[in-house]
């Protein structure tokens, strides 16, 4: 299924992960958090921003995020993933995975 002329998706049969393909002939694998994930934490907002380095400005339009912003926010999530390391939710779960040290 295309979603826009560049990107298509498809899902996966387990229901927890999306394939989309750009016409760059770029693949990518995205794990969805199911509703039983519950509520987003506090710090995912965060998180989005850093995995898009964009977020929304005062007119509701995508900013992008200057570096030095970036890293501080890499730095907060970085703190979350080693505070919780022996936690295990589906959201640091997914935090864990973009976010080493």
């Amino acid at each position: 299924m295309c979603f826009s002329a560049s990107q298509c998706y498809a899902p996966k049969p387990d229901g927890n992960r999306i394939v989309t393909v750009s016409i760059e002939k770029t693949a990518q694998l995205w794990t969805v958090l199911s509703p039983s994930a519950g509520a987003p934490p506090e710090w995912f907002r965060d998180f989005l921003q850093y995995i898009t380095h964009q977020r929304l400005n005062q007119d509701s339009e995508l900013a992008w995020i200057p570096s030095a912003e970036l890293m501080t926010i890499h730095d907060r999530l970085a703190l979350v993933a080693r505070s919780s390391a022996a936690a295990e939710t589906p959201y640091l779960h997914v935090l864990r995975h973009f976010i080493h040290e």
